[in-house]
């Protein structure tokens, strides 16, 4: 009988040692998985892609339409408003002074709303005026610069945008594009093609002048 209480004491400080045991490693379950909390998905706070697009390719300078404007020569592309008739490469310094180069190659034809109305020309630019094909339905997709010992070089690369028998028969107007005055703009050439892997022929040549 006296063996008694010795053994009941024996038993509760099992008990005690074996719940203090189980605690620390129920807790540390809860809390210290490296996964996170059961609320987080796996890898949040990691970063993610860049929603601004930093480090992707920037696009080409476009103007108008995806237009590509490639090569040596920084120019811009003004407007796409110009003359219907007469065709032709055309250079001058000012805006007056270039429809004056058309008026002196034929009948003068402009949109009802004027010959480039909307163009906006950068002080110092040198005027280029050209008509790079008959019909509207084709488009300049890109426009690449070239420096020859005569001057420069302009090729337009064109692509056919209308259905068959839709607006074929409507005329496309002249461009205005704008050239830097030190780029060799003294003698122009421009060529176009009428399609991918088509060749390029010449539209023609224009000299600045004084």
């Amino acid at each position: 009988m006296r063996l008694l209480p010795g053994a009941l004491l024996l038993c509760l400080s099992l008990v005690v040692a074996g719940c203090a045991s189980v605690s620390p490693s129920g807790s540390g379950a809860a809390s210290g998985s490296p996964g996170g909390s059961a609320d987080s998905p796996p890898g949040a706070g990691s970063p993610g892609p860049d929603p601004t697009g930093a480090g992707s390719p920037v696009p080409a300078p476009s103007d108008s339409d995806g237009l590509q404007l490639l090569g040596p020569v920084p120019l811009s592309l003004l407007s796409l408003t110009g003359p219907l008739q007469p065709a032709g490469v055309h250079l001058a310094r000012t805006l007056p002074a270039l429809l004056d180069r058309y008026r002196a190659a034929g009948t003068l034809a402009c949109p009802p709303a004027g010959c480039w109305h909307d163009a906006q020309v950068p002080a110092g630019t040198v005027l280029l005026g050209v008509r790079p094909a008959t019909v509207a339905c084709y488009r300049v997709s890109s426009i690449t610069t070239a420096r020859q010992p005569e001057g420069l070089r302009l090729d337009l690369q064109l692509a056919y945008r209308c259905p068959p028998g839709r607006g074929s028969a409507a005329r496309m107007p002249a461009m205005l594009i704008g050239l830097p005055a030190g780029a060799d703009t003294g003698r122009v050439t421009v060529r176009a093609s009428l399609g991918p892997g088509t060749p390029f022929d010449t539209l023609g040549t224009a000299t600045l002048g004084t």
